[in-house]
């Protein structure tokens, strides 16, 4: 049996400002940046290999001043996202892999200008999105040279309040040095959460329209 945890973080912090334009304006950017990591693997003596995880980020924008003197920008995000998984060589041309996953986002930003002897601007947008997901992989190795994989996987969106199905195919064939590879699947993906904040009424149509189904191939020379 072997056991591995791992624990990591980041933090950076960035100040900078500057005089702009004729009127002297000035120009006020403050970010910052936090990042924090933990695994766990585990091999037990049947062959299972276990893995589970999870990372925060946080990262946040402060413009003062941003066009006109006296109006300020804020974007703030975070993330949390937490996964299990156990996979196991069945045989040495089979291997399987499940596992399931959850993204949970918060992402807001503000845009506030203050008008003499008039009502300001105040724009504030806020999401909060939601993904959870399972997945299965099955990975064949008929040959030496060629490696096959099958793989599917189901993610509800909280946003629309739909579950997508997924399934993928994989291919890659070594010829050499040079690798020929192929996929065919389907793939989701979230728009930028500045763009899903905006119009969050309109969120269902904004998903549908990442969907793609997609057939790709390429080929690459491996470095010895």
């Amino acid at each position: 049996d072997a056991t591995l945890f791992k624990i990591y973080g980041g933090y950076d912090h960035t100040d900078f400002s500057n005089y702009e334009g004729a009127e002297r304006r000035l120009f006020d950017l403050n970010e910052n940046n936090f990042y924090l990591n933990t695994t766990f693997r585990k091999r037990t003596s049947g062959g299972w290999n276990w893995f589970a995880g999870a990372a925060f980020s946080f990262f946040e924008q402060k413009i003062g001043n941003v066009s006109l003197s006296t109006d300020h920008w804020m974007e703030q995000q975070q993330e949390l996202h937490a996964k299990a998984k156990v996979f196991k060589r069945i045989s040495p041309a089979f291997r399987l892999d499940m596992g399931v996953e959850s993204f949970i986002r918060r992402y807001e930003n503000r845009y506030q200008y203050q008008m003499k002897e008039a009502e300001g601007i105040d724009s504030h947008h806020e999401i909060n999105p939601t993904i959870s997901a399972g997945f299965l992989s099955a990975t064949y190795y008929p040959v030496e040279q060629l490696k096959a994989e099958l793989s599917v996987r189901t993610e509800y969106t909280s946003l629309n309040e739909k579950v997508n199905f997924s399934p993928r195919l994989a291919v890659n064939y070594y010829l050499g040095d040079v690798v020929l590879s192929a996929t065919a699947g389907r793939y989701t993906q979230l728009p930028v959460s500045r763009l899903l904040a905006q119009e969050n009424k309109d969120v269902s149509t904004k998903l549908n329209f990442i969907i793609r189904n997609m057939i790709v191939w390429h080929w690459w020379k491996r470095e010895r």
